[in-house]
């Protein structure tokens, strides 16, 4: 086995890991247990993955036997009623799901919502033109409008978004505290609680959890019988719930099924482009040099008169190398969403038993300055050194976009979040100066780099209150 921290009998090392930003007590313990080490759980073994070499090796080259997914009964089989694509186990649905998913999220299929994403950034540039004062709510409504396009067809009213957006966050929340092992509920540890009713005392995990289900599965079903609605009447647009419905023979998915695809595609795509504004808006109160490099770039390419387009992307090389720094410098789901290793295995000297869960920690890779000097350094510009100055590992890891995982189970929206992360983020360069925000007393805030608002699988930085948007019109 990998080697390990020194633990209790039985209960391993289930008291040494945090329950708050346990990837950067991982990145620490990687100084000393080195770039793989092991982790017992009350006898259940976890192996933790801090290199880019590692992750590559074992889920992407070995992703035949590291594509499976461990128990998760709290997120995956009861709050998600075990519908959800990101959770199920590796094997026929999975595909079945995986394959719906593909087909409205490939590059050529992508086309059909250049025009939701250029008016999901220029409906968010206006909002802050209004009101810059009021930049989170405007965010959450432009990524939740730009992920329920793609699930479902539609644009949200800013009315309608902020009851999605409350409803979104509060599951989010729960899911994806229940989908890490170091802060899910003791079931996952201890798989017979699974059988304690409801209402007995200690409980209330699992009443909470089947609360969320009802309530979400009810939510997502109303947007499902709406597009159908749509379909009857001829007004549906291109979307992943018209596929589902269209082509429900094909793709052989249940009712269920169909329902929290579409919606976990919309949860997942809201969150993690949301997330990934928010350490935008942070890197340029912080890195101001960067902004301004950006913005001379977007002002000789696009111009003052229009703003940046999709069609801009492949002239703008500074500002797509930021919004790879910004996944980076940040990522949103810094330790994955765990593995199962399928078969025993070996990694060099390393036993990896069948039954492990493999944990990737992003966060490590990302800070590793093996790869990436300087890390803590916001530098869009590491992205735009010819290829001779990065190792094979880091090219194949960058041409995969690494934060968005690895191997079958990377995740399939990363082409659109890049797109719509793309409009948006050259949207408000163009159209804004980011700056500190100023205490009652006239001073400039200094937000930390560091501090973040940590929900298990999520991860946000804690941007609030920490900048403001000064528009750029002459």
């Amino acid at each position: 086995m990998p080697p390990s921290p020194s633990g209790l009998p039985f209960l391993g090392n289930i008291f040494q890991i945090p329950f708050a930003e346990a990837w950067r007590t991982f990145a620490q313990w990687k100084e000393e247990l080195g770039p793989v080490f092991s982790l017992n759980m009350a006898g259940k073994d976890f192996i933790v993955l801090n290199t880019l070499e590692a992750a590559m090796e074992l889920l992407d080259r070995r992703s035949r036997i590291y594509s499976d997914r461990p128990q998760m009964i709290t997120a995956g089989e009861i709050i998600c009623n075990n519908c959800s694509v990101g959770h199920i186990e590796y094997g026929a649905k999975w595909r079945k799901m995986r394959r719906a998913t593909h087909d409205i999220m490939h590059v050529k299929a992508l086309q059909a919502f250049e025009q939701h994403q250029e008016h999901d950034a220029a409906i968010l540039v206006s909002n802050l033109l209004e009101s810059p004062s009021r930049w989170d709510p405007h965010v959450r409504h432009a990524a939740s409008s730009s992920a329920y396009s793609v699930a479902y067809g539609e644009h949200l009213s800013s009315k309608e978004s902020y009851i999605v957006v409350e409803r979104t966050l509060e599951f989010i929340h729960a899911l994806a505290n229940a989908s890490m092992p170091v802060t899910a509920p003791y079931v996952e540890i201890f798989p017979i609680l699974r059988y304690v009713p409801e209402w007995f005392p200690g409980a209330k995990w699992k009443r909470v959890a089947f609360e969320h289900q009802r309530k979400m599965e009810a939510m997502y079903r109303e947007y499902l019988d709406n597009v159908r609605a749509n379909i009857d009447n001829g007004t549906a647009r291109p979307c992943l719930a018209t596929l589902l419905i269209e082509r429900e023979a094909e793709y052989g998915l249940t009712e269920a099924q169909a329902i929290w695809l579409a919606g976990v595609v919309h949860v997942a795509g809201s969150e993690t482009t949301g997330g990934a504004l928010f350490t935008f808006l942070l890197a340029m109160v912080l890195f101001p040099d960067v902004q301004k490099r950006a913005q001379a770039e977007i002002d000789r390419v696009v111009g003052h008169e229009r703003m940046p387009s999709l069609e801009d992307q492949k002239d703008l090389p500074y500002v797509e190398a930021l919004i790879k720094e910004v996944q980076r410098w940040f990522p949103g789901v810094p330790l994955g969403l765990p593995r199962r290793c399928m078969e025993d295995d070996w990694y060099g000297e390393n036993f990896i038993p069948k039954g492990a869960i493999i944990l990737p920690n992003i966060w490590a890779m990302s800070r590793d300055p093996e790869h990436f000097p300087d890390p803590e350094r916001f530098m869009p510009e590491r992205y735009l050194n010819s290829d001779e100055d990065k190792s094979k590992v880091l090219e194949t890891a960058l041409e995969v976009n690494f934060p968005f995982g690895f191997g079958r189970r990377i995740c399939l929206g990363k082409a659109y979040a890049n797109r719509t992360l793309f409009a948006m983020i050259a949207g408000l360069i163009w159209a804004f100066d980011i700056r500190k925000a100023k205490d009652n007393a006239g001073d400039e805030i200094t937000p930390s780099s560091t501090a973040c608002i940590d929900e298990g699988l999520v991860v946000f930085s804690n941007c609030f209150a920490a900048g403001q948007c000064h528009s750029r019109a002459k």
